[in-house]
């Protein structure tokens, strides 16, 4: 599978929800304190929670903002076409409703205080 974007909301220097999108090969250029390394230390939070470098800390929350939760999302491109959920029936992501309206893996992990609360898919469910 591969990053297609991120997204963070109330993380360190990001107040509102910023997506950013990415490609096969992108490059983070900005001057210092513009938040390149969050980017990647968001990424590292995301995937190891939080038992690899970095950790969440209640001192991450955006110092400017009221809110204690912090949400770091990810969506995803190039994910199976074929997966197993039940024993041995094959299905696929998008027959499930796993995916956004982009046709996209997207999930987010919201943190309160610091503490990961909850994990969950942003999906596209017909009505």
């Amino acid at each position: 599978m591969q990053i297609s974007s991120i997204y963070i909301k109330n993380f360190r220097g990001y107040k509102q929800e910023t997506k950013t999108t990415l490609n096969n090969l992108t490059a983070f250029v900005g001057q210092n304190d513009a938040g390149k390394s969050t980017l990647l230390e968001a990424l590292d939070i995301f995937f190891n929670d939080g038992k690899n470098i970095v950790k969440m800390e209640k001192s991450d929350i955006n110092v400017d903002s009221d809110s204690i939760e912090t949400v770091i999302g990810v969506s995803f491109i190039g994910y199976p076409e074929e997966i197993i959920v039940d024993s041995s029936v094959p299905t696929s992501l998008k027959d499930e409703y796993l995916l956004n309206q982009n046709l996209e893996l997207e999930i987010h992990k919201v943190y309160k205080n610091g503490s990961l609360k909850e994990t969950f898919l942003i999906a596209n469910f017909p009505n």
